[in-house]
């Protein structure tokens, strides 16, 4: 009958969007990681060109360098986050998270920006105990980037604050404020909308595609909280994140690498060997390298290191295997477990997944940062 062919047509049409859908998101995801490996040498080299000693127009070309580098790797965070919640494939994990490291890691993003405008960024932490909760610290690092980006965006003058409040011990507050431009009355009711900014004609010279609130309401949903704004126009802007969490007792630890560390990287592409070996040059670690997870694999077995920097995508064997192979190894032989840390371009929520899966302790996407390196190294050791 006629209903019957509409209904026909009805599921043909849904099974094509659904396709589409489906494939428009493993694009995206696609498209993440290829753009990032090129992104590491970028953003790695300018870190390392930093430490160098530079004259003025060395140091003007740098900071260009960094802004540009920095906003680039927010559009892809931009992107892989848009395809991981629209495809539902984001979870959450419990692990302890240092809330002040996870700030001063994200302030390092914008220090060459801010800088540059004359923008002071602010941290203030709880008046008594450490700032360690119990959440998801990578999804909670992209929640709280999306509004500092939010704020360094449209902050010319003035000041970035972000403020670390306890209302009580199964709560965590985390309140970015700014002196920027401000929002409309009539601009509040959407900036939480996809593919939405506050006054298009005000916004169109600020960079941006208009995912990152949404994407940190959605993270904040994911998290078990939510995200409220408020804003008086010209003077700036606030935006709280209310978060049921799980505080943990002790105060922030210093974090610092034990000397004579032997550190075993399995890295297939040159340009991140030579990065990595230049993030831990003139530092007492020992330093080695294997071409393959197959080679990885053997290094262990030969000669046990204090910890291996893996990378996921490599020829013969791939780091997921790898990692699975010297867990056996260990088990085995009955031999202490070694902190293995993923430091890849593959920075899904799924990839994620699958390296802790496998047996890996600590996860590091691409571009990769001296900083973050030195500070996830430290707390696994410590």
């Amino acid at each position: 009958s006629e209903m019957v062919q509409k209904r026909r047509e009805l599921r043909t049409a849904l099974d094509q969007a659904e396709t589409a859908d489906r494939e428009k998101t493993a694009f995206l995801g696609r498209m993440s990681h290829e753009l990032r490996t090129p992104a590491n040498g970028i953003v790695g080299g300018t870190d390392l060109l930093r430490e160098t000693h530079l004259d003025g127009d060395q140091e003007g070309v740098l900071t260009i360098l960094e802004e540009s580098s920095a906003r680039m790797m927010r559009l892809i965070e931009d992107i892989l986050a848009y395809s991981e919640i629209s495809d539902r494939a984001v979870k959450a994990r419990a692990e302890p998270v240092d809330m002040a490291a996870l700030v001063a890691g994200i302030f390092l993003d914008y220090q060459a920006e801010t800088a540059a405008q004359g923008v002071k960024l602010i941290c203030e932490l709880p008046e008594t105990g450490g700032a360690i909760v119990r959440s998801d610290a990578l999804l909670m690092r992209r929640m709280v980037d999306k509004l500092v980006s939010n704020a360094v965006k449209f902050t010319d003058k003035g000041s970035v604050t972000v403020r670390l409040r306890f209302p009580d011990p199964g709560r965590l507050k985390v309140i970015v404020a700014d002196t920027g431009i401000g929002i409309a009355p009539p601009d509040m009711q959407r900036i939480f909308s996809r593919f939405e900014q506050a006054d298009g004609a005000k916004t169109r010279a600020r960079d941006g595609i208009g995912l990152g609130l949404s994407t940190a309401q959605e993270l904040a949903r994911l998290l078990g909280g939510h995200i409220q704004a408020a804003s008086d126009l010209g003077l700036g802007s606030t935006f709280t994140i209310d978060l049921k969490v799980r505080r943990l007792p002790g105060p922030e630890a210093r974090r610092t690498l034990p000397e004579k560390l032997h550190v075993l990287v399995a890295e297939d592409n040159r340009t991140n060997r030579l990065l990595i070996e230049k993030m831990f040059k003139n530092m007492p670690q020992r330093l080695v390298f294997a071409n393959d997870g197959l080679q990885a694999v053997e290094m262990y077995r030969s000669e046990p290191p204090d910890v291996v920097l893996m990378d996921i995508s490599m020829p013969n064997m791939d780091g997921i295997d790898a990692t699975r192979g010297i867990r056996a190894h260990e088990e085995s032989d009955r031999l202490p477990r070694c902190p293995i840390v993923a430091v890849t371009a593959n920075a899904s929520d799924d990839d994620r997944q699958r390296c802790f899966e496998a047996g890996m302790d600590g996860f590091l996407a691409k571009p990769l940062r001296k900083t973050h390196l030195m500070e996830t190294m430290g707390r696994i050791l410590t």
